[in-house]
Order: structure tokens, then sequence, then C-alpha cells
């Protein structure tokens, strides 16, 4: 058996969430995006998909020297991207058990169903607030590298445990809103976008409903950590924003 990342190299570098699939096992419906995006995958045997935790990768990406600029930078390379990438492809060209690599992601070229390999691999269930809840991490993760490979690592198995969502009575998810877009009825896009675009927005830099949740609540990101991610998504709700300006 041959398990991967069996000396933590990638969870050391806050790479924590990881899931090894085999190509033949996987659900119809991955396999038809794959089949879909990919052309031809003869040449590979598994899916890897990984993801970080908390805050352990931005500490070693700060370790490590990376940087980025935030503000007016949403359609640059992302320093996040790029030290996953450097750290990833440095662990399969070293691997006596991968043979051959390719990344879909990150990469703009393919609409990667990132959601569902994560349900698949039972990292996650929903929120009322529409970011995953991870049992161990909250919602303090994200994915950061899927990739096809040539490989033999042992596949795992997924992941089986109760939404804590379901049983939390308070939902201060809801409470904590300002824009009422997080609601039992849903969440309401729509009115969380048109809030975050407001002039001194509260939410900009943040988001009050994830703050909230108890769950994983020590893994939470650092200022630095958020102002960067969150700012990124705020650049690109502008340029949505204006798109749908200007064809509406």
């Amino acid at each position: 058996m041959h398990f991967f990342d069996d000396r933590k190299d990638l969870a050391s570098q806050g790479l924590t969430l990881q899931a090894v699939f085999d190509l033949s096992a996987m659900p119809d419906a991955l396999k038809t995006w794959l089949q879909g995006a990919v052309k031809d995958a003869s040449g590979y045997t598994q899916l890897i998909l990984l993801g970080h935790g908390g805050t352990a990768l931005w500490q070693a990406m700060e370790a490590a020297g990376a940087r980025g600029n935030v503000w007016g930078n949403a359609g640059g390379d992302d320093p996040v991207d790029s030290f996953s990438r450097k750290v990833v492809t440095r662990y399969l060209e070293e691997s006596p058990h991968c043979r051959g690599h390719r990344f879909l992601f990150p990469l703009e070229d393919y609409a990667a169903p990132l959601m569902a390999l994560g349900a698949h691999a039972g990292w996650h269930h929903p929120s009322p607030f529409m970011v995953g809840i991870n049992k161990a991490w909250g919602s303090w993760f994200a994915y950061r590298a899927l990739v096809l490979t040539d490989s033999d690592f042992t596949a795992t198995k997924p992941e089986v445990w109760g939404s804590p969502c379901v049983s939390c009575a308070d939902k201060p998810c809801m409470g904590a809103c300002p824009a009422g877009a997080v609601a039992h009825a849903g969440f309401r896009a729509e009115s969380c976008f048109a809030h975050r675009l407001t002039p001194a927005s509260s939410c900009a830099e943040t988001c009050h409903a994830r703050t909230a949740c108890p769950v994983g609540a020590a893994h939470r990101y650092s200022e630095a950590q958020m102002r960067y991610h969150y700012g990124r998504s705020f650049e690109s709700l502008k340029v949505y924003a204006q798109d749908q300006a200007k064809t509406g």
C-alpha cells in the first residue's frame, strides 16, 4: 500500500485535506465532467484533490517569502495558487509512486466541480452561508489543487459524519449577517452582493456570518489571510457587477 503524503511533506505546508480517487471508481457524473474537460485521460489512473485547513498554508507561504497584491489584482496570478502548485509539483515529481501528472486546478481552463468532489470525499456539508462546513476545520478550509496522475497511491475512503448545522439551534450565522442574506428560507445571493458593494461596507474584507459560526473557530483565518481572500473575491464581484450593468 502506498499512502499519499506518508511523510507529511504536503501536510507540513498546510495542505492538510487530501483525497485520492481511482478514476475507474468515480461516480458517473464526475466521470462525465472529466471526459468533457480533458478529452483524453487514458494515460492517467487517479485524481488527487487537495485543500488547506486553517492558517498553516498561509504561514508556510509567508515563511517561503510568497507575497501578493490583494486589491486591484483579482485577475493576476494568485500567490496562494502559485505556492500550492509549486509544493504539489515538487512532491509528485519526487514520489516514486507517481509517473506523471496534470493540473486541472488551479487553472482557468477547467470549470472543476470542486464542491462535488469535496462532497464525494466527505470533506464538508452545506452551510446556510454557502461555505462548506468541515468537521475539523469548520468553514476555514479551501480547495487548492486538483491533479490527474498516473500513480498507484492508496485510494482514500470517504469521510462519513453528520452536519453540525442540523443540530445547531441558535444559528448565529443568520443573526450576524447585516444584509439578511443568510436565512432559513435559503441564501439570498443578491442581498449579499449588493451589501458587499455598498460604499464602506463592513463585508468587503470579511463575512460576518462565517466568523459567527462556532464550528472550527480555533482555525479561523488571520486578519491578513482574510483580507487577502475576501479582497480578491471583492474585486471579482466588482467586475461581475460591472459586466451585469453593461448587459442589463
